[in-house]
């Protein structure tokens, strides 16, 4: 509990400065709780999303290496070739989400630092 308030301390006296009226310091921590509610959320469903996409690369990479190297006899040069190329894109769109999930989690832990 004291590590939330020193981290909104910061949010809450930017709050303040910019809110007027008698309940303006009342109003101000609502904002605060609410605001570092949000992110801590969105920080949390980042990570749990991450696990996923972790696995999902795993997979596309098992999937990549298995099209590069059949356990059976293929028929057609050009189906073999054209699933190594759909799996390598694969392993690449799975690195790419997984690259902006990392992203996106370090900006809101620098947004939840900055508060």
């Amino acid at each position: 509990m004291a590590n939330e308030l020193k981290k909104g301390g910061l949010f809450l006296k930017e709050v303040l400065n910019r809110l007027k009226g008698d309940d303006s310091e009342a109003k101000a921590a609502k904002i605060a709780r609410k605001a570092l509610s949000s992110v801590e959320g969105q920080i949390a469903s980042l990570n749990s999303k991450k696990v996923d996409q972790e696995n999902e690369l795993e997979d596309a990479e098992e999937a990549l290496s298995n099209a590069q190297y059949p356990t059976e006899v293929f028929v057609s040069n050009q189906t073999y070739v054209d699933s190594i190329l759909r799996a390598q894109k694969q392993v690449d769109e799975a690195k790419d989400n997984l690259e902006a999930t990392n992203k996106a989690i370090e900006y809101f832990k620098g947004l939840l630092e900055g508060f």
